[in-house]
């Protein structure tokens, strides 16, 4: 991932048809602020980015905020991502699912004693990887972009639920 945070959020925004005034007055911040968020001078406070996960209709962005501001984050939900269509998202669940499925037997027998043997280090191993993948794409699946268009009275009955 090269983007930064706050290019994605203006991707995001753009993406959602809203201009940095128009999003800066949803976010009840100026517009010198949403540029400074968008252009990484200023950081983003979480409750911002929630509103902006809501207002610009894009989990993604929430996803992507913890991975780009968090160390812990990134290693543990890497494999994300984030530019999937919705086919593409069901079927890379669909392949992760069918895999998972494959080495499950192997899985539930290295873990039934709750011990995991130095013969069955290397099999344990390759049934983790299984195991963040379909993590990563489950993920990927639910925070899927949506080809819908984002209309303003959609935006203002969001930004009502805030």
């Amino acid at each position: 991932m090269n983007e930064s945070f706050g290019q994605t959020a203006a991707i995001a925004r753009t993406t959602s048809g809203l201009s940095q005034e128009a999003a800066s007055q949803l976010l009840h911040v100026s517009t010198r602020t949403l540029s400074n968020y968008e252009n990484n001078i200023t950081k983003v406070p979480d409750e911002i980015v929630y509103q902006m996960m809501i207002i610009y209709h894009s989990q993604s962005l929430g996803w992507n905020y913890l991975i780009n501001t968090s160390k812990v984050a990134k290693t543990l939900i890497s494999g994300i991502r984030f530019s999937c269509g919705i086919s593409s998202g069901a079927l890379g669940l669909e392949v992760s699912t069918n895999e998972f499925l494959s080495i499950r037997n192997d899985f539930n027998r290295i873990c039934l004693d709750d011990v995991i043997t130095p013969d069955e280090q290397s099999t344990y191993d390759k049934c983790r990887k299984t195991i963040q993948m379909l993590i990563g794409t489950g993920i990927s699946a639910l925070i899927a972009i949506k080809k819908e268009p984002q209309t303003r009275e959609r935006l203002m009955a969001q930004v009502k639920i805030l």
